[in-house]
């Protein structure tokens, strides 16, 4: 049984906390967003840093540490569905968030749950369908609340919400994988570094081995093609109404294309994203909207 010792889980919870310490690709995008759609998004995301922090800090898992924390938010969402009062200020949050736009969004909380649970359980992927579906999970979920939060449901909006947040988490995996690694846990596939002829030890090496960079190029690629895929199929009358989505897709594409002409920056140099950039990256996405001059 809770109880209200269990509240420590939460005690930095208070979404606009999270918010105010992360520095996060997020920002910008958040203020293109009218009122109630934005602290909607700003609660879904502290949901996902609250968790994903609390998990980080607590890993490995010892019986007691990440798997109680997961359990602890899958019974407030459940509070949350069931009308209940929940143990924290964020499922209060959620409670106002599900009230305005509707309980399906739910369906996303606990597909992030999922995600972050194979990471605690899971530190190895065998193939690429392995990591598609932590990808899926952790970030293609953002995608489906951001879609359907814009009222979308369309086969073609959740496909191009589906593959994007793939998109984005592989280039997530790309930014941090030096950390990662420190942190015991390999994303890129065991599959992948074979036919590379990558071990772990080229993971620990302070500027990178070629074949690493090769290896991480080819895993860029796959991002690439997914974030072009998405976009790919959206129909022409969704772009407008997805204007937040593309925010945040030509963010994390600039990203990904830094990461490629920095070699990944796998000396520890800190890669930054400009506003400027991300705004530029944002355009890209939509270019179709613009004279073919801009972007020569």
């Amino acid at each position: 049984m809770e109880n209200n010792s269990e509240r420590v889980f939460s005690v930095k919870s208070q979404v606009d906390d999270v918010i105010r310490r992360a520095n996060s690709n997020f920002h910008t995008a958040f203020y293109f967003l009218p009122p109630e759609k934005r602290r909607a998004v700003q609660v879904f995301y502290a949901f996902c840093r609250e968790v994903d922090d609390a998990v980080d800090m607590n890993f490995p898992d010892n019986g007691n540490g990440p798997s109680k924390i997961i359990n602890f938010w899958r019974n407030e969402i459940e509070r949350v569905r069931k009308g209940e009062k929940t143990f924290t200020p964020l499922g209060e949050e959620i409670k106002e968030v599900i009230h305005i736009f509707g309980g399906n969004l739910l369906n996303y909380f606990e597909l992030i749950l999922d995600g972050v649970e194979m990471d605690v359980f899971k530190r190895r992927y065998h193939n690429f369908d392995e990591l598609y579906e932590y990808c899926y999970r952790v970030a293609s979920s953002v995608g489906f609340f951001c879609v359907e939060l814009f009222g979308m449901r369309s086969k073609s909006a959740m496909r191009y919400a589906e593959l994007t947040g793939v998109a984005v988490q592989l280039t997530n995996i790309l930014r941090d994988i030096k950390e990662d690694f420190q942190r015991g846990r390999v994303y890129i596939p065991l599959e992948d570094m074979n036919a590379f002829g990558v071990s772990e030890k080229d993971f620990a090496e302070t500027k990178g081995s070629e074949k690493l960079k090769k290896l991480l190029d080819f895993e860029a690629v796959k991002a690439k093609t997914l974030f072009e895929m998405g976009r790919a199929s959206l129909k022409r009358d969704e772009v407008a109404k997805l204007y937040f989505c593309h925010l945040l897709s030509g963010t994390y594409e600039s990203l990904l294309d830094k990461l490629r002409k920095g070699n990944f920056y796998l000396d520890g140099k800190k890669i930054k994203v400009s506003t400027f950039e991300k705004l530029v990256g944002a355009m890209k996405t939509i270019k179709w909207w613009w004279p073919e001059w801009v972007f020569r």
